[in-house]
């Protein structure tokens, strides 16, 4: 016969379990094992050159965007899951390539009294170079764009839809554009020439060269 379980020894187990089980959910994909699936789906893709970035010795790539300043081998995946070293250059894996393009109210982002009532085109792609915990929209921004559904979009594509819609804003908004930001720096580059104008939502963890190509062409920031 087995012994009877109290129940304050039942609350314990119950709650190292459930430890467990978080702890488990939280153990990050091997490296290695992203850097193979990213390689592979990237072989297949047109890939755009990264903006910010220098070459190392041994074909190294450091990335230049953010603080983490990543240093990746052959095939090797930023922390941010969106670039990628081929050849020893750095290449965006998210050119192009956005999971989520929306219409929102410019408030949303949240943007109060820059122009109040208008609508936005909202887009964000996969990854992000932070591990925010009460993140929002982790479903898209702790996954890389091997991983997610993502939609063929070029710059020119992305602004002629804003201006189909009667649409004076695009936000980069959803997950974070310094993870993106190739693919954002062209937009709003395209964007402003077009009439258009553009805000960003950030976390701000972005090297001082980046931030500032941003502010040439961004008509207001949401950190």
């Amino acid at each position: 016969m087995t012994n009877p379980v109290t129940r304050r020894q039942f609350l314990g187990r119950c709650a190292c379990g459930g430890l467990g089980a978080a702890l488990g959910a939280w153990v990050p994909f091997p490296a290695a094992a992203q850097d193979r699936r990213a390689a592979r789906w990237a072989s297949e893709e047109d890939l755009r050159e990264a903006f910010f970035w220098k070459p190392e010795e041994g074909g190294r790539a450091r990335c230049l965007t953010c603080p983490n300043e990543c240093v990746r081998e052959e095939g090797g995946v930023t922390a941010c899951r969106t670039r990628i070293n081929r050849g020893g250059k750095l290449y965006s894996l998210t050119y192009g390539r956005p999971c989520v393009v929306f219409q929102d109210p410019l408030e949303k982002n949240p943007l109060y009294h820059v122009a109040p009532g208008s609508e936005a085109l909202g887009i964000g792609t996969a990854g992000c170079n932070l591990r925010c915990l009460y993140c929002q929209n982790w479903e898209f921004s702790q996954y890389g764009p091997w991983e997610t559904r993502n939609m063929d979009l070029s710059p020119e594509a992305l602004v002629e839809r804003a201006q189909s819609r009667g649409l004076k804003w695009i936000t980069f908004s959803y997950t974070e554009p310094v993870a993106y930001l190739e693919y954002a720096l062209d937009i709003a580059r395209l964007a402003v020439r077009s009439g258009l104008r553009c805000a960003v939502v950030t976390a701000g963890y972005i090297h001082p060269g980046p931030l500032e190509a941003l502010l040439e062409c961004s008509a207001a920031f949401s950190v």
